[in-house]
């Protein structure tokens, strides 16, 4: 494992109680007992930078608004978006007109 000299300055009691705990034998040496507690230390503050629920369903709020914003363009783009109701009705009834002579008017007329 890397690691990397630091200068660290504590208070002179929190200092004399490490050397308590070395006394104790419940670190060989303060280094030891230091290095304990920064590694748990880091690591019981590691959940603080995970997201909040409400940050995280506010991002999802984003997500899924950019998607429906996506979704959007690609209707207007295809004439779906920005029309009124006369106009999607006259389109429908030219797809549906469209379809009658592609699919079902040569039928009728062979007969």
């Amino acid at each position: 494992m890397e690691t990397r000299k630091i200068l660290v300055e504590i208070p002179t009691r929190v200092y004399e109680q490490c050397q308590d705990l070395v006394q104790a034998e419940v670190f060989a040496d303060i280094e030891q007992l230091l290095r304990q507690v920064i590694i748990t230390g880091v690591a019981e503050l590691l959940p603080l930078l995970q997201p909040t629920k409400k940050e995280r369903n506010h991002r999802e709020s984003e997500e899924c608004q950019l998607i429906i914003e996506e979704m959007q363009a690609m209707m207007k783009a295809r004439g779906g978006i920005g029309k009124t109701s006369e106009e999607i009705l006259e389109k429908l009834r030219n797809t549906r007109r469209e379809i009658w002579e592609k699919e079902y008017a040569p039928y009728l007329r062979q007969q």
